[in-house]
């Protein structure tokens, strides 16, 4: 199959996948709510959090691994797969006993995590090591399986199961909170369905490619330049992953400590709606990545520098009319999803905006960087920032409370992520000294995002009701004049003529 095939077939399903991932938590939630209370989902956020922060050490090694297979797979070098496949299975089991060993050694601690009331029926130790087991069986059974999967660009068949697991998971759920409100049973069903959906993502990768079946790992032993050059690059990469994953896991952690699950329930609420947002527009980034890589490794860096200005505007119009629809309909979506006794002050609703902008605004950037493999040369930049965010969260959050959490993100990635992530990419590929262009880009895109929603915002205001009907006005509206306030601004410049012939081009036709 040709390369846009499985690019195409890969975005149809990776969105569908994420779609429904969105959107069945929310039910799920909704459910455990209004079945068991406020604490269960706060218990939740908690326990995701904490093994996010003790699953760190695996982060990395499956993108090195696929990444140590592209040219392998491309010669129809079987051995040399065979051999990283078996390493790949070893290093996995190593990390998961060290996530199960930390995770049972944290197990006594949980408790002063937890400031105030938690629910009297669940043994904290108990509900944790359920997720424990959930976390760990991908890593001790088949979860290195779909990293072949991966390397031979078949990620449609990894998010057809993974549809399939979380739709049944996430109904089930539902039922048994609605017929037996029982928080173990709500749990138990994980790693069951964990289970399943490792032995069938095994299953379908041998039957497609039986030439890897694990039984043929014998003999088939890495060399010791290639488990160093694998070495280097996950280094890179896992200390530029764990950076991502400690800016949103510590949240929790620190609110739960100070401030208790209620407060972590709150938060959660109204970040999952952001990071529900971002999640979709993951989606296109991871699948232009390669595409990117492919320019990178046959185009000049001034032509892919001209590329990365017209994708960064493009991007930008979805980000901005999406950031116009959030500030529109984020408390409004909040009082009839969950009620009014569960919201946020208006000022955390700002600031969580002021995070998903500065989020975004350095996606495209970051594609630039995975293509290009920068990951060690960011090593530096990362560890600072996340530095800097836990001391942020725990200063922050003690004395401006929930929205110290949100602000301390924003100062970090600001701040590190953005300014100086920025400089090492032009610095260590583009190498054209156009930073500058590069600021100034994203300073009118920001200025026109602040307009848009201001505009959008002080229409959707007229609309005083509260309903359903009300919530989808309000939504159009949003939509249409943020989208006529990018027009209005943008529709004579030269960037806007190229976009419009891009999409033209390489979207409709």
């Amino acid at each position: 199959m040709s390369r846009s095939v499985n690019t195409k077939r890969n975005i149809i399903w990776g969105l569908f996948q994420k779609i429904l991932s969105v959107l069945l938590p929310f039910f799920v939630r909704t459910a455990l709510i209004y079945s068991l209370g406020v604490e269960y989902v706060g218990l939740n956020s908690l326990f995701v959090s904490i093994l996010s922060v003790l699953s760190l050490a695996e982060l990395g090694f499956a993108s090195a691994v696929a990444y140590s297979m592209y040219k392998p797979i491309a010669e129809d070098d079987k051995d040399a797969v065979l051999q990283l496949l078996h390493f790949f299975r070893n290093v996995y089991r190593v990390i998961g006993v060290s996530i199960l060993i930390a995770g049972l050694i944290a197990m006594p601690f949980l408790d002063y995590l937890v400031e105030g009331a938690k629910p009297d029926d669940v043994n904290l130790q108990i509900a944790f090591g359920v997720y424990l087991l959930n976390t760990v069986i991908s890593y001790l059974a088949c979860g290195y399986r779909q990293t072949l999967l991966d390397a031979h660009q078949r990620n449609d068949v990894v998010s057809k199961v993974g549809t399939a697991m979380c739709a049944v998971v996430n109904i089930l759920q539902i039922c048994l909170l609605m017929l037996v409100p029982s928080y173990y049973l709500f749990i138990a069903v994980l790693p069951l369905f964990t289970v399943v959906q490792n032995i069938v993502i095994s299953q379908l990768s041998n039957r497609l490619f039986p030439e890897y079946c694990a039984r043929n790992f014998k003999g088939k032993s890495l060399d010791k330049a290639t488990r160093k050059a694998i070495g280097k690059r996950v280094m890179g990469i896992m200390v530029y992953r764990t950076c991502q994953t400690t800016r949103d896991a510590c949240d929790s952690i620190f609110i739960s400590f100070f401030l208790g699950l209620t407060a972590v329930a709150c938060y959660s609420n109204y970040f999952l709606i952001v990071s529900s947002l971002l999640a979709i527009l993951e989606v296109i980034c991871s699948s232009m990545t390669a595409s990117v890589g492919n320019s990178i490794a046959s185009e000049s860096p001034q032509k892919n520098f001209k590329d990365m200005r017209l994708l960064m505007f493009l991007y930008s119009v979805v980000a901005t009319i999406l950031l116009a629809c959030l500030l529109c309909l984020y408390q409004l979506f909040m009082i009839l999803w969950l009620g009014p006794d569960l919201l946020l002050p208006d000022s955390i609703v700002l600031l969580l905006c002021v995070y998903y902008y500065v989020r975004v605004v350095g996606d495209i950037r970051s594609v630039y960087v995975d293509a290009a493999g920068l990951w060690w040369h960011l090593k530096g930049r990362s560890i600072i920032e996340a530095v800097m965010n836990i001391v942020l969260n725990f200063i922050l959050i003690q004395h401006i409370g929930v929205a110290g959490a949100v602000l301390a993100t924003i100062i970090s990635m600001l701040l590190v992520n953005y300014l100086w992530g920025s400089e090492v990419v032009f610095s260590r590929y583009f190498k054209n000294g156009k930073l500058h262009v590069f600021f100034a880009d994203n300073g009118v895109y920001a200025l026109v995002a602040i307009l848009a929603c201001a505009a959008s915002y002080a229409v959707c205001a007229t609309f005083g009701d509260i309903g359903w009907i009300w919530f989808v006005v309000k939504g159009l509206v949003a939509i249409c004049v943020s989208s006529a306030v990018i027009l209005l601004l943008f529709c004579r410049t030269e960037r806007f003529k190229e976009a419009k012939a891009f999409i033209i081009n390489n979207v409709i036709s």
